[in-house]
């Protein structure tokens, strides 16, 4: 079913829907079980904390001139998959690190199991703190059901991995710090555009709040 954006007054405090509607799924501590409906795609990342010491992800231009390269910030490589989730039977864009496509990819490697999308995956989440954070296990092969297939067809032809994961520009990473950290826009560094106001106009797969680092 195609989900429905409403906007405007609203009649009845009964009808108020506080969800945010996102079609990203967040792991929660305990199981995650998903399938995986896509191949991954990869991105760059980097953890600046803000002046409260909160961390906040900001894309690489992945090129020598970004500024993250410049400052000899630590960078992070993350993947994007579509999934469908289980718990709530949506297909939704999953942002995984290192660690659990690690453990993919041993799975894919494996005669055994073989390409993920074969079966569903249930990953799970440690409490804070835990060595691992992720474990990732295998569940019985079976196929796809019809409405598995056409969820699955709608995310595919609805969701643009390809335009989510182009890296931004240098000047955008620049109005990015900008914005997290303070000090001079892009305007006022050799640039040009929104000098002095920290708030570049990016796309917001730029970036998210999500703290998970590892």
């Amino acid at each position: 079913m195609t989900q429905e954006f409403k906007y405007g007054e609203i009649e009845d405090w009964n009808d108020v829907d506080v969800k945010s509607g996102s079609n990203y799924m967040k792991l929660e501590q305990g199981n995650n079980v998903v399938r995986i409906i896509t191949q991954p795609y990869v991105f760059t990342v980097c953890w600046i904390k803000d002046p409260q010491g909160v961390p906040r992800k900001v894309r690489s231009a992945c090129l020598p001139t970004c500024p993250l390269v410049k400052r000899g910030d630590k960078l992070q490589k993350r993947w994007y998959v579509g999934a469908i989730n289980r718990r709530s039977g949506k297909a939704e864009i999953l942002e995984i690190s290192s660690q659990i496509v690690s453990a993919l990819k041993d799975l894919a490697s494996d005669p055994d199991w073989g390409n993920p999308k074969g079966y569903d995956v249930d990953i799970r989440r440690g409490a804070p703190g835990s060595q691992p954070l992720y474990r990732v296990i295998a569940k019985p092969a079976k196929p796809l059901t019809d409405d598995d297939k056409t969820l699955a067809a709608r995310f595919v032809e609805e969701t643009d991995f390809v335009k989510m994961t182009k890296p931004p520009t240098p000047e955008e990473v620049v109005d990015r710090l900008v914005a997290i950290e303070g000090g001079q826009a892009r305007g006022n560094a050799g640039g040009g555009g929104n000098a002095g106001s920290g708030k570049p106009g990016l796309d917001p797969n730029l970036f998210s709040f999500d703290n998970e680092q590892i």
